[in-house]
């Protein structure tokens, strides 16, 4: 039997939070990854979901991600801070006309300032009136570790009400 890795437990922690969303009825899960990179030796993990009742509404995803480096660390026991990095997208569907600053008000409200923020905004350059992708991406600057597990289900909780106050702000996508 292998020893589990920061990033298996973390995996496990964020996943049960989620999933007890889902059987709770407030989110319905869209789809789940876990992958190994073989050609770096990282590993990534990501759940999407939306909220049960907007299944129109914006989407979120948490992801979770380690590499090679902190991998070996770990194994090879050579630090004692191994982890991981976390990454969390809210992506919605928006009219051409709107801008992104409700959404990343909100974002800022309750993440506050430490979480770096990146939005990119895409769109059929042929149907400029078709709705516009909006994707809000937040990062962190320190990495995750297994010190960090109990705070992650209130983490997923942040991201459900993230996600309820983006698709209750006035022009929340369409």
């Amino acid at each position: 039997m292998f020893d589990p890795t920061v990033f298996d437990n973390l995996k496990v922690v964020l996943e049960g939070a989620v999933y007890d969303l889902d059987l709770e009825g407030s989110i319905e899960v869209k789809s789940r990854n876990d992958l190994v990179n073989l050609a770096d030796m990282s590993r990534s993990w990501s759940i999407d979901f939306q909220e049960t009742r907007l299944q129109e509404g914006a989407a979120a995803e948490i992801e979770l991600s380690i590499v090679a480096d902190q991998l070996q660390a770990e194994w090879k026991k050579t630090t004692a801070y191994a982890g991981c990095r976390l990454r969390i997208h809210f992506t919605r569907l928006a009219a051409p006309v709107e801008n992104c600053m409700a959404v990343l008000t909100v974002i800022r409200e309750i993440w506050g300032e430490d979480a770096s923020v990146k939005a990119e905004v895409s769109f059929n350059p042929f149907a400029l009136h078709e709705a516009h992708r909006q994707t809000f991406s937040l990062s962190f600057s320190t990495l995750i570790t297994e010190e960090h597990a109990g705070d992650l289900e209130r983490l997923v909780e942040s991201v459900l009400q993230t996600l309820q106050r983006i698709n209750d702000e006035k022009g929340a996508g369409i």
